[in-house]
């Protein structure tokens, strides 16, 4: 392997790859959400679950072929074929979370735990609470009554 000065030809390319690579990524599991009808992932049903493994299976599959179909050298051809890549590597990371999601359990506290958890973006039992759980946040809002005096104030939590 050697590495050489790129040139501009080269980098205009590559953004371009990495770009199609980008959108193909992203682009299963909203596929995936939109099929399946999901609002919330943390109330996901067996079925909803299934049909994203579904549509994960099929973006592996048409990723792979899309990007061995497309022929050129054409930043048009580039972009396709990392479209390609991107929903192949987008599908198979859908369809390893599936699988692995629970199944998976790592040391707590831990960096390995911690990339493990992160990288299949399940709260496994990493010690990483934040990973797969919504957070909610709440807006206190002081309420105070008009008509009456101070003594009565109180506070208006609304959730956001």
């Amino acid at each position: 392997m050697k590495f050489e000065k790129p040139k501009s030809t080269e980098i205009s390319a590559g953004v371009t790859h990495v770009a199609g690579a980008t959108l193909g990524f992203l682009a299963p599991n909203g596929l995936a959400n939109a099929y399946a009808k999901v609002d919330d992932e943390a109330s996901i049903t067996d079925e909803q679950k299934t049909k994203k493994m579904y549509v994960n299976a099929v973006c592996l599959v048409g990723g792979i072929a899309l990007a061995l179909m497309v022929k050129g050298s054409d930043m048009g051809a580039t972009a396709v074929k990392g479209l390609g890549i991107g929903l192949a590597g987008g599908g198979a990371k859908g369809l390893i979370t599936h699988f692995a999601k629970d199944k998976v359990t790592t040391t707590p506290g831990t960096t390995s735990g911690r990339f493990v958890a992160g990288s299949l973006g399940c709260a496994c039992s990493s010690g990483y609470p934040a990973l797969g759980k919504p957070r909610r946040r709440s807006l206190r809002i002081p309420y105070i009554d008009t008509t009456s005096s101070m003594e009565n104030s109180s506070v208006l939590d609304l959730a956001v």
